[in-house]
């Protein structure tokens, strides 16, 4: 079967997928890959060397327990003897759990879940995807690589690898800055849907650090920027908010919001409560209100774990559950919450709600922030480190932090010393950012990076990491701020002022707008510098 065989495959299955979500898929909303047929083994170096020593590739899947498609892929096809018969036999397998190892999803440039690669028993791509197939499908699929590798032919199927043709301006330029800011509202204004309202013909997200950048520009007055953000909230608001149980779906699968993608996550969450109440500051709206109300509601009562003291990082889907009436739901099993703390997300999150403080005087849900914060300071002074995750059933902190996770909570910590005027704050954001600069800063470029360039999912992974680095020292007091901090953050800066074309030709043919938040964090960091 050929490429384009493969290519009419994936268009019929995006059809029959939504029946499945629009129908309710019946599955167990925990399921893990240990209960899998798969004789999956875990992501490590040994594993490739296996795969060479007998001659086989690997099948390696990148998966997170709280994906619906994870779910539908694993209770589907890989459920099939026919296929986990034939994948125990001629395949290597191996399972990466998204959450835990996001530093691997950088490196194999996975864009959704589940994500699929095939490798060569040297460890070389033999091919890579992202979403489901069905089970005669994948095991056709399955047939031809192996093949492919038998006969030592070379499969050139998909060629997703990153292109990387930027070149950095020499100089500081505020007004090349500018022209990106031209270019991005040009590009909202353009891609705006006025009758569905969000951005774009495909999946319609809340856009939080784009729509926050609006907001804050607008300074207390209303324009259209400030207008279709009020749009999109609220259509938001009635197409991916629970009204049952509170708080956001993480976005909806249809341009029209109708089919929501049903995980809850903490981070989706703590953004669009501050997003809601920013804009309901603006342009007050009884459905804003009530959103944000229930929002925060969610967020206390069903991701804050008080014996951990911190927010637990997300619930997983389950579709049949969610579509449930509330007389239904009460005399059944929640959904999951996972009960796991990820370093990235809860900074991110905390960062977000720090700024809710003002519009709810809520003590109690200020306490938890508050406690959730020191959490992660607690960290930093028993570990006198970073970390990824932490199990509470263990009381273990695991894997090494990514720049992702150095980046958000630096933020946090600057962010939240600019508040609470508490020194051990600045302490722990200056550590951070010391711990960033000695893991993943790059002299000779004058940015963070992990690994090589050509490795990165897209320009704008970069450009979000940084840019959030930016404003870690940025948002330190000029009295309090670090010099060579100062000049580290106007390089940033510098070295992203050239992407105007970039982001002109990313917006050319795109049906999903995601990528606008890294631009936005880009944006927002450059209003913070004191020298623009």
């Amino acid at each position: 079967m050929n490429v384009n065989s493969y290519t009419k495959i994936a268009s019929r299955l995006s059809a029959a997928i939504l029946v499945l979500f629009l129908a309710g898929w019946q599955g167990a909303s925990a399921y893990t890959h240990k209960k899998l047929s798969v004789k999956f083994l875990e992501y490590q170096e040994d594993t490739f060397t296996l795969a060479k020593e007998r001659n086989k590739p690997v099948f390696m899947l990148i998966s997170a327990v709280w994906c619906y498609w994870c779910h539908v892929f694993e209770e589907g096809a890989l459920s099939s003897e026919k296929v986990y018969s034939y994948l125990n036999e001629n395949f290597v397998n191996v399972f990466i759990d998204a959450d835990a190892r996001r530093d691997l999803l950088a490196r194999y440039q996975a864009k959704t879940l589940p994500y699929v690669v095939f490798l060569n028993p040297d460890g070389s791509i033999l091919r890579k995807y992202g979403g489901v197939l069905e089970a005669d499908d994948f095991l056709g699929l399955l047939k031809t690589l192996k093949k492919q590798v038998a006969s030592g032919k070379p499969d050139g199927a998909i060629k997703d690898q990153a292109v990387f043709s930027y070149s950095p301006p020499s100089r500081f330029s505020a007004d090349a800055i500018r022209e990106i800011d031209a270019v991005y509202k040009e590009i909202f204004q353009e891609n705006f849907d006025e009758e569905e309202y969000g951005l774009g013909a495909g999946k319609k997200y809340i856009l939080p650090e784009t729509f926050l950048y609006f907001i804050d520009n607008a300074k207390g007055k209303k324009n259209e920027f400030t207008k279709m953000v009020d749009e999109t909230l609220k259509k938001a608001v009635g197409a991916i908010y629970d009204p049952v149980e509170g708080g956001f779906f993480r976005y909806a699968e249809t341009h029209d919001w109708r089919v929501p993608h049903y995980e809850k996550m903490l981070d989706v969450n703590s953004s669009a409560l501050s997003l809601l109440l920013k804009a309901n500051a603006l342009s007050p709206s009884g459905a804003l209100s009530d959103a944000a109300r229930g929002t925060a509601g969610y967020l206390s009562s069903n991701l804050f774990d008080d014996d951990i003291g911190a927010f637990l990082s997300f619930q997983v889907a389950d579709t049949s559950y969610y579509r449930l009436p509330a007389s239904r739901r009460e005399k059944t099993e929640k959904p999951a919450v996972i009960r796991k703390v990820f370093v990235d997300t809860l900074s991110k999150s905390m960062a977000s709600l720090l700024d809710t403080a003002p519009y709810t005087r809520d003590d109690k849900f200020a306490e938890k922030i508050r406690r959730s914060i020191e959490f992660l300071a607690d960290m930093m002074d028993r570990e006198n480190n970073v970390y990824h995750y932490y199990l509470p059933d263990e009381k273990k902190w695991f894997i090494k932090g990514t720049l992702a996770d150095h980046a958000n909570l630096a933020l946090l910590f600057a962010r939240s010393y600019k508040i609470f005027k508490k020194p051990e704050h600045l302490r722990l954001a200056r550590d951070t950012l010391g711990y960033a600069r000695a893991k993943f800063f790059d002299a000779k470029l004058g940015i963070y990076k992990e690994g090589s360039l050509a490795d990165l999912p897209s320009m704008e992974y970069l450009l979000g990491l940084n840019s959030i680095i930016a404003k870690a020292w940025l948002e330190i007091p000029e009295a309090d701020r670090d010099k060579e901090g100062l000049k580290i953050a106007k390089n940033i800066l510098r070295y992203f002022s050239g992407m105007a074309d970039l982001l002109g030709e990313r917006a050319w043919a795109a049906r999903d707008f995601g990528f606008m938040e890294a631009y936005a964090e880009y944006l927002s960091a450059f209003k913070l510098y004191p020298g623009k």
